[in-house]
């Protein structure tokens, strides 16, 4: 369970590296695949979901917990397709409130949370641009 947080971690920071500077580094270490070299929303809503379904995997949340971040991120992946981007920044917004709420209620580790909102925040930041 510690690999699989810090993956996704050391990933999360990869990616947010790569937006930052706006082009890809060169970082190998033996923990899946680099993230995509300036990431699109698509991409990043890839990654949150995998976390959520890996949650769920290990057990960190219950299948009703998963079903609804994972329902929230398809609601915000529906609104960008249809090029609601209003709705989906609100959307985004509500799946980042149930995140906040499960670490609070301690259904979430801080460091699980944290791998989520920082994901979101990135998003959200894209699409607020």
């Amino acid at each position: 369970m510690d690999r699989v947080r810090a993956r996704y971690l050391i990933v999360l920071l990869l990616v947010v590296v790569t937006i930052a500077l706006g082009r890809p580094i060169a970082v190998r270490a033996d923990i899946g695949p680099d993230p995509p070299p300036n990431p699109t929303p698509q991409e990043l809503l890839q990654f949150l979901t995998t976390v959520v379904d890996d949650l769920v995997a290990t057990g960190e949340l219950n299948g009703g917990q998963g079903r609804a971040l994972s329902t929230t991120l398809e609601g915000v992946t529906k609104k960008l397709e249809s090029a609601n981007i209003t709705a989906a920044i609100r959307k985004l917004e509500a799946f980042i409130n149930k995140v906040e709420a499960f670490v609070q209620g301690g259904i979430l580790s801080q460091v699980d949370g944290d791998v989520l909102l920082d994901a979101a925040d990135t998003l959200l930041a894209m699409l607020s641009s």
